[in-house]
């Protein structure tokens, strides 16, 4: 696969330096050069995606991802990253609703109850929040979200995000 990825990326560089370079270099006239550079342009448009593509699946440019709460959005949404990791969503973990819920859901981690919420993200240092509590009255520490929030991290419901 990665062979294939830089064998791809370097077909495009040379067409692209070929397309840019020599007809400039001929001296060919101006309408020849325009539609070079275009054609220059779209060589290095499909060089630079493979470059974004690969740059999304490495953890770097990843989307860190908090989940808090137990709705079922957010199992569907945990199955959509999975299937599709090009998206480029990691998901750090759950916060639970309560203090009484269980320490594992499908394979990732609860980090604790909701009272804990600054200390997790402290932790965890998610860029997303994504809140699927099952019932919000009451619950929602919208205090520390807003926070959160003011400090760059972005907060949205889970059927927004999914």
């Amino acid at each position: 696969m990665r062979n294939e990825i830089f064998r791809r990326r370097t077909f495009a560089v040379v067409i692209w330096s070929c397309l840019t370079v020599l007809p400039l270099a001929a001296g060919l006239d101006m309408r020849l050069s325009t539609a070079t550079g275009l054609l220059a342009a779209a060589s290095l448009g499909l060089m630079l995606r493979s470059v974004q593509s690969e740059a999304r699946r490495t953890a770097a440019f990843r989307t860190r991802v908090l989940i808090i709460g137990r709705r079922d959005t957010a199992a569907k949404f945990v199955e959509e990253v999975e299937r599709y990791p090009d998206r480029g969503y990691t998901v750090l973990g759950f916060v639970e609703e309560t203090a009484t819920a269980g320490t594992e859901r499908g394979g990732y981690l609860s980090l604790g109850p909701v009272e804990r919420l600054r200390a997790i993200v402290e932790a965890v240092k998610p860029d997303h929040i994504l809140l699927a509590f099952q019932e919000r009255r009451g619950r929602l520490p919208a205090a520390e979200l807003l926070e959160f929030q003011m400090r760059g991290i972005v907060i949205e419901d889970v059927l927004d995000a999914y």
